[in-house]
């Protein structure tokens, strides 16, 4: 039987880990468990686009990416070459 193994929400503490040891499931923020799935296969993603894609394509307010936004839109920039960490 399949069961989920990760909870996604920005409200980790309302999980504790002593509860969701029993379930073997874990908390992540949607951004992580967004960029595990890209880093599962980049190349795969990478194929999937269609026509030139920017940053700005993935991650609409780049402005809040580089005052520290979410962690998937800093690996798309490293794969795509841009420097965020200005």
């Amino acid at each position: 039987m399949w069961r989920p193994k990760v909870i996604l929400t920005y409200k980790g503490r309302h999980f504790p880990q002593e509860a969701l040891k029993p379930w073997e499931m874990e908390v992540q923020k949607p951004s992580t468990f967004l960029r595990y799935q890209y880093e599962l296969n980049p190349e795969r993603h990478r194929q999937a686009r269609r026509g030139p894609r920017t940053l700005g394509d993935h991650c609409p307010n780049f402005e809040g990416v580089q005052t520290g936004g979410s962690q998937l839109c800093r690996v798309l920039a490293n794969d795509l070459g841009l420097d965020i960490e200005k």
